[in-house]
């Protein structure tokens, strides 16, 4: 007699594509789903950008919502725009991260080589990845649809009270006190998790 099960057919049927090595920063089990979702997108380049729209033949203006300087674009949008670069400068400063800020393929690169792990850490860095591009893409889109803007110190304080929150709800009230910048992180964990 033949076994059969739901999960031989799924595994016969479904298309395998190969390994990104991405794949861990974006879909971290620690994240926020609609951040990841978000950042999924914005990782493939099917988030609705103006260059997207142009070429699709609709009359937007090209410019950058943030800074009005460049067509606005993924790899523009997240984080070669002056304004997102601020911010994303901001983020990665309070993570303890001093380096040049760079486009999101690059961020990601970078991300997969020295963020790789699930402590506190790394997990506070790629929480705040995606919640930085969640942020910027929710407020892009308020710009644009309300006429509502904000600056960069806000949409970064905005971006720590969520990862702030995030860390929180899902380290459970055994992280007690986390005081950023990271290098002045203070950290009382009852569950073992590793710095």
């Amino acid at each position: 007699m033949v076994s059969f099960s739901a999960k031989s057919v799924w595994e016969a049927c479904r298309h395998r594509n190969s390994f990104q090595p991405w794949y861990s920063v974006v879909w971290s089990s620690q994240g926020m789903p609609r951040w990841s979702f978000i950042m999924w997108l914005a990782v493939l380049g099917i988030l609705s950008t103006k260059d997207r729209l142009v070429n699709w033949g609709l009359v937007v203006p090209p410019l950058c919502s943030f800074c009005l300087t460049d067509t606005e674009s993924h790899s523009y949008l997240f984080f070669d725009c002056q304004f997102s670069s601020l911010v994303w400068k901001q983020v990665l400063t309070r993570n303890g991260i001093a380096r040049p800020i760079e486009p999101l393929a690059q961020e990601l690169d970078w991300a997969v080589h020295h963020r790789k792990g699930k402590n506190l850490r790394d997990s506070l860095y790629k929480l705040s990845l995606a919640a930085s591009i969640y942020t910027l893409w929710g407020k892009r889109n308020m710009r644009i649809f309300q006429g509502k803007s904000r600056n960069e110190g806000a949409i970064a304080l905005d971006i720590f009270n969520s990862v702030r929150t995030k860390v929180i709800f899902s380290f459970g009230f055994g992280v007690l006190v986390i005081v950023w910048p990271f290098d002045a992180l203070v950290v009382l964990v009852t569950r073992g998790m590793p710095l």
